[in-house]
């Protein structure tokens, strides 16, 4: 490898680790078992454990038309948007821990088919009815609501 080419790689290198942190940074810390509701009014972190559950049950259907049973407790996602004081709101961003993300439409709420089921101190999203689950959120940190 020329003197060149490894001065090249080294900046590459760096400049990716810099954005890296950069990226890093700019994301908001969320305690372990609380998910982040930010809202145009302030941003709320709540508790999940503190907030009363249900038992869930349905299916959702993967990306092959597999049906998949999700069986727990759960949490209507209107509930904790209510918890956090953002009702009726026109939309819905849910976003993972690593920054997956999908979208909740304000009209979805009421059908009792959108949920975040509780798995130990983290939480997923469900929504029952997708006929593709891609809007099946794991480890979910944050709901961003528009």
């Amino acid at each position: 490898m020329s003197k060149r080419s490894a001065a090249a790689a080294l900046l590459l290198l760096t400049l990716t680790a810099g954005l890296a942190l950069l990226h890093s940074a700019a994301r908001p810390e969320v305690p372990e078992g609380a998910v982040l509701v930010q809202t145009s009014a302030g941003d709320s972190c709540l508790m999940l454990d503190e907030l009363p559950t249900a038992p869930v049950t349905g299916e959702i259907i993967n990306g092959r038309g597999e049906c998949k049973p999700i069986d727990g407790e759960g949490i209507a996602l209107k509930d904790v948007l209510l918890a956090a004081g953002a009702a009726d709101p026109g939309q819905v961003t849910a976003v993972a821990e690593d920054e997956y993300r999908a979208v909740i439409q304000g009209d979805e709420l009421d059908g009792g088919q959108v949920y975040l089921m509780i798995e130990g101190s983290e939480s997923r999203l469900v929504v029952f009815g997708d006929p593709n689950s891609k809007r099946s959120v794991s480890r979910l940190v944050r709901l961003v609501v528009e």
